[in-house]
């Protein structure tokens, strides 16, 4: 290899050959023998098979490390190669960085961006999933493929994706099965709920909810799927039993930790609870705490500069502003709530539409005569367009 490399450095040269940059060093020092990966490597770079060859050569029956079958040591150097592996040192940690930094630019990240490089995130596990690996790295790369199927769901059904999204959900829940992690089947059974509440289908929410609390009991996705529940109870008019369970996720939100990074999206932030109060509490028609859980999204979301923090949370508590003030009599300000909620850039449509039908319903409810703003009506057109014309891939 050494002649391959000339007087390039190591780290050229392993990007000229798709390669780890250590992995090359230790292997032309004698640390480390070579893999079939490298090999391959390096003969696609130089042309013809020569780096093949020699290593299946040193594999013949007969040679276990070019040592005669008889060797003292044999069993040490067989135990040896099984334990060695195809990834780079660092690589997991790397690959395990970078999904979390895309599960922590949901919030405010364009949704069509980050679904583009999430799923080029997930060709690279696939094509590292086809090497040489000891258990403990399969097992890491699939929940890493897990939780990024769980992002790339959440952000295809903010597109207006429906099946695709759910295609996603099932594949990581599937993923978590067959590593046996707990809290991503669980947070796959809180996506599933959240996709039952803006389809109306809140018997199926429930069901959900309660599953995914009986997969990861201590998780901090227990809080979710609580609000959740309370949330498809609202809806069905049971007051008591919404009231029982949001008292259930904020005794469970207490028991967790303070996160590092309240930001992402698989993490339960403090912050979050006024925005599930709200919702239900919208619902069920109680507008003073409406309007108290609505203001405090709204203060928290604002950064100092002037920006949202929370683009998708602020646009829900406008609505709920807006849903308040037409129940009130303030029709202007209503539109004019409403309106602001559907400009920002970053939404999920469904859930968007999704208000903006409760809204209607209270505009029509009370003011059946008077013609809705113009421009209420073309700011949702604008939303209903996009969930129609939203691409699948």
């Amino acid at each position: 290899m050494r002649d391959l490399r000339g007087e390039l450095s190591f780290r050229h040269f392993a990007g000229l050959i798709h390669y780890d940059a250590a992995g090359v060093n230790r292997v032309e020092n004698g640390i480390q023998r070579p893999s079939l990966g490298l090999a391959r490597s390096l003969d696609s770079y130089a042309g013809g098979d020569r780096f093949v060859a020699l290593l299946l050569d040193d594999h013949a029956p007969g040679k276990v490390g070019g040592r005669d079958r008889g060797s003292p040591w044999e069993v040490l150097d067989v135990m040896r190669r099984l334990r060695s592996t195809d990834l780079g040192e660092g690589t997991l940690d790397s690959l395990t960085h970078g999904v979390h930094q895309l599960c922590r630019q949901y919030p405010y990240r364009p949704a069509a961006e980050l679904r583009t490089d999430s799923l080029e995130l997930m060709r690279m596990i696939a094509r590292l999933r086809s090497g040489k690996l000891t258990y403990r790295e399969h097992r890491e790369l699939l929940d890493s493929a897990a939780w990024l199927a769980l992002l790339m769901g959440c952000v295809e059904y903010d597109l207006g994706q429906r099946v695709p999204a759910e295609t996603t959900r099932h594949s990581a829940a599937s993923l978590g099965r067959e590593t046996g992690n707990g809290e991503i089947q669980a947070w796959a059974h809180e996506m599933a709920s959240w996709f039952a509440l803006t389809q109306g289908r809140w018997p199926e929410m429930i069901d959900h909810a309660r599953q995914g609390r009986a997969l990861a009991p201590n998780s901090g996705v227990t809080v979710q799927l609580a609000a959740q529940e309370a949330k498809a109870l609202a809806r069905m008019g049971d007051v008591k039993g919404t009231r029982e369970v949001l008292g259930e996720g904020r005794r469970a939100l207490n028991r967790q930790p303070v996160p590092a990074h309240p930001e992402h999206h698989f993490v339960i932030d403090p912050d979050k609870w006024d925005f599930y109060a709200m919702d239900c509490a919208r619902v069920v028609g109680d507008n003073v705490l409406a309007v108290e859980h609505a203001n405090e999204v709204m203060r928290i979301g604002k950064m100092a500069d002037g920006s949202e923090r929370w683009p998708m949370r602020t646009a829900e508590a406008r609505i709920t502003l807006a849903v308040v003030a037409a129940r009130a009599g303030n029709l202007d300000e209503a539109i004019n709530d409403a309106t602001a909620a559907l400009n920002g850039d970053r939404q999920c449509v469904p859930s968007l539409l999704m208000a903006a039908r409760e809204l209607d319903r209270e505009l029509n409810e009370r003011y059946p005569h008077v013609t809705i703003a113009d421009e209420w009506q073309d700011s949702v057109a604008v939303v209903q367009r996009a969930a129609v014309e939203a691409p699948a891939d």
